[in-house]
């Protein structure tokens, strides 16, 4: 349905330049003030999936995220994934679904991340493949999240196998050892060799 008042390009993009300079000063809270005032006219006017309302939308939910109002930031996040579902832009996409898992981790629902999580991890492995360092990272924070919730033994499951496949890899030599201090300083033994 189109807006009585349909907004212009010129003056998305000029709502845009405010909230990034914003942005820039770390006034999360006006940026993502500014961006919802047009977010929802740019929609009506272009359509939700239009690159430029895209790319709005995007930075309305960085700037509710880094501004600490996560509960705000995890429906924009997840409906940009719905949009971008049948999209090109699997790295958006991915980054929106982790960060709305991220949201709901934030707001006290860790439970339904992992799942939100372990359900985009097998999509990541499925697109990028399980050596990618994005399918990596991701099984840290899955490991990480785990041992948070005390379930110690999936924790140091997810993040010992993440260890041994990059020992594998090459040129992973220094992944390897960043994440196997980090399992030390955690106190996470090592399920056949004790402790890192």
């Amino acid at each position: 349905m189109a807006s009585p008042h349909p907004m212009t390009r010129e003056q998305l993009a000029a709502v845009r330049d405010q909230a990034r300079e914003m942005a820039e000063r770390t006034c999360f809270r006006q940026a993502a003030a500014a961006l919802a005032k047009v977010e929802r006219l740019a929609r009506q006017t272009f359509g939700s999936t239009d690159g430029d309302v895209l790319q709005v939308r995007h930075e309305l939910a960085q700037s509710l995220f880094e501004s600490g109002d996560y509960r705000s930031a995890a429906p924009v996040y997840q409906g940009l994934a719905a949009d971008l579902a049948d999209s090109d832009l699997a790295d958006l996409l991915f980054e929106c679904r982790q960060k709305a898992a991220s949201c709901h981790a934030l707001t006290g629902n860790p439970g339904d991340a992992l799942r939100e999580l372990d359900e985009l991890l097998d999509d990541k492995r499925q697109f990028y493949g399980e050596t990618d360092p994005r399918t990596s990272e991701l099984r840290k924070q899955i490991g990480l999240l785990q041992f948070g919730l005390g379930e110690r033994s999936a924790a140091q499951k997810t993040l010992f196998g993440l260890l041994d496949d990059l020992r594998l890899l090459p040129g992973s030599g220094t992944r390897a050892d960043d994440l196997a201090k980090l399992l030390s300083n955690l106190g996470i033994d090592s399920p056949a060799r004790g402790t890192v």
